[in-house]
């Protein structure tokens, strides 16, 4: 019984300052306006700072074609996680079908290895690089832990460079919580959709 709103934040990933809040639906998907909003804020920073180089780093809720093929556009470098598969799955099985055996000939300790791919959905413009990641270590129960996951990246460097980026702690996740728990962002006390958007741009 209650009422709730799925905000949408961007930082900035060096100094982890918060760029925009905007308030949507409860039920809106997590990639819910990302192009238009992102439209704006690239522009306004291009005015701003001409010839800086960007770079968008999202979960799995961003896997949208739209956002590939406007960074894609723009000359943006993208670095997106992706919804596992059976394609991707298959794809992946020989590494770690690899990263299963190396732990266990090296006892239990745990093992990453990366590959990559040239990967293609059926809603995608064109083929893009996928990057795997393939985790194995023996679990406290007996049993072979397994853990793969994978980015799609426009990156050029070697695969376990742009899953590290992807994954590499910021300080964005501390700032979101300094937004909730002091700022109070999460009050909803207006009766208003526009008036209740004012709310986190003014926190």
């Amino acid at each position: 019984r209650q009422h709730m709103y799925h905000p949408l934040l961007i930082f900035d990933g060096d100094t982890d300052q918060l760029i925009t809040a905007v308030l949507r639906p409860g039920n809106a998907h997590a990639g819910q306006g990302i192009v238009a909003i992102l439209t704006r804020i690239v522009r306004l920073l291009r005015a701003t700072f001409p010839g800086v180089m960007m770079a968008i780093r999202a979960d799995a809720g961003f896997a949208l074609p739209a956002l590939y093929d406007y960074c894609e556009r723009e000359g943006i470098e993208l670095t997106i996680a992706l919804l596992y598969n059976p394609r991707l799955a298959a794809q992946a099985a020989a590494l770690l079908a690899a990263a299963v055996q190396q732990s266990v000939v090296a006892g239990g300790e745990k093992v990453r290895l990366f590959a990559e791919t040239v990967y293609q959905a059926g809603s995608w413009s064109h083929p893009r690089r996928v990057v795997f990641k393939a985790e194995a270590q023996l679990l406290p129960k007996g049993t072979v832990g397994t853990n793969v996951r994978g980015v799609v990246t426009s990156r050029d460097d070697p695969p376990a460079a742009p899953y590290d980026w992807y994954t590499q702690p910021g300080g964005a996740d501390r700032w979101l919580k300094d937004v909730n728990n002091y700022l109070q962002c999460r009050g909803v006390g207006c009766h208003r959709f526009w008036a209740q958007q004012f709310r986190p741009l003014r926190h």
